[in-house]
Parts: structure tokens; sequence; C-alpha cells
């Protein structure tokens, strides 16, 4: 499994700048592949989408609409303050997996993912089976790959790739993907928890109905990376293949 082509998708509205972060061009612009605040016709510089001067803040917290947050615990989206962190280009990038690590979990079924997207992404992991390789989540560079080692069994199970993860005030924000919650703490590993829309979704059967494996790409969820699937090894059981 793989990026295709170093597909690199932003949400609607956004536009990718340098080597796959996005942007908002109505309040940024990317200038030699680096994301910085577009000026304003009087000269200063726009706000961030988050930043609203209505109300009076004090020092550590910022403005959206008439109430006062915590940029730490909470972000603005559209005047309205909303629970967690905002994703912002500027933050730090989230953990990389170790390219020491080859292998995560202990299975004896092994998937490949392999990151030929020109910037780093972040694999969820999903499935009925517990425990995930990985605790569900983790970041690869370009060009880095893992191999997975999942139950002969994996079933009901998907692989989606969080684009663009920052760190904010200790929590895990991703541009797409995103799979941060409570219960696992907003850290870069899933544990058991789906991304949200938009993400592509790599989906896993094995063993399944009459003992075979399925895998598809599904657009269900939306498109956030190109992805290929394709098999190595073993031999094909009966059946023709098309000409």
């Amino acid at each position: 499994m793989s990026c295709l082509n170093n597909q690199y998708l932003c949400p609607k509205g956004q536009n990718v700048c340098g080597a796959g972060s996005c942007y908002d061009p109505s309040s940024y612009s990317c200038t030699n592949g680096q994301i910085g605040q577009k000026s304003s016709s009087s000269g200063g510089s726009t706000k961030s989408p988050s930043s609203n001067t209505s109300a009076n803040c004090g020092s550590g917290t910022l403005a959206c609409g008439s109430k006062c947050y915590d940029p730490s615990a909470y972000h603005c989206d559209s005047g309205v303050i909303a629970q967690g962190p905002g994703w912002q280009s500027t933050l730090p990038v989230a953990p990389i997996l170790s390219t020491s690590t080859k292998t995560l979990g202990t299975g004896t079924r092994k998937i490949t993912l392999i990151n030929n997207c020109r910037a780093p992404v972040w694999p969820g992991l999903l499935a009925k089976q517990s425990p995930l390789p990985g605790h569900g989540g983790f970041g690869l560079s370009p060009s880095q790959r893992v191999t997975l080692q999942v139950a002969d069994n994996w079933e009901a199970a998907r692989i989606w790739a969080r684009t663009d993860c920052r760190v904010a005030g200790g929590r895990v924000v991703c541009l797409t993907g995103q799979c941060g919650s409570k219960e696992n703490g907003y850290g870069v590993e899933c544990k058991g928890a789906g991304g949200q829309a938009p993400a592509t979704l790599a989906e896993f059967t094995l063993k399944g109905w009459g003992g075979s494996d399925y895998y598809d790409i599904s657009n269900v969820d939306g498109h956030n990376v190109g992805i290929s699937i394709r098999p190595t090894g073993g031999k094909r059981v009966g059946g023709t293949l098309d000409a």
C-alpha cells in the first residue's frame, strides 16, 4: 500500500504550498514553498482565520466572535468556538516513526505501508481485532516504509493517511484524517478511533468469506491522498486471470 503518484489534495477552498502543506489563500500566501500571512491593502497583515478582534481578551487567549478562548484547548471555526486546538501551518510537526523501526505488530500476515508522497503522512489504523500495530497510528517520512504484522483473520480493517499533522498544546491536530479524541489523548496514536473526513480508505478483511482475502480502496469518506494496493508473493488459487 502506498501514496499514489505523489497526489496530495487540500480541503475545498485551500491551496497546496511546497511539499504538501495547505493554506487558505484568503488569509495566507505561499512564497518559495513557505506559508506566510498575506499583507492587507493598508500594509498590515490579515489575522489568522481563528482570530477576531470583536472581543477584548486577556493574555494567552484569543477572540472568537464576541467570546474569548484558550487556544491550547479550543479553536475558532467560522466564529464558533470548537473543542480541541486548531491546526496552523506554523505549529511543530507531529512525531515521525523512527527509521530503525521496520515492523509493527506480532501477527503472521504482513501489510507494508510505503509513503510515496512528497510530504510526511501519518497512517491511522482501525480494525475489529486488537491490539492494533503501532497502537493505531504513527508518522512516515517521504519514502519511509513499515510492515504491519496483523492477525491471519484481520477483519473490518481500514488504513488511512492523515496529512500535515502538527502539535498544538500537546495535542496532535491534522489537516485531514484527524483521529484525535479525549479517549486517545489527542496523540499521534489513534488507539481505535476513526479518522475524520475527508480521508481515502484502504479496507481489508483477511480470511473472510470462503477463506478468501478481500481488500479495496474507498472514497466513501472523501479523498485526501491517492492510494494503491498491490499483492506481493503468494500464488493464485483456482480461477482464471483476465488477458
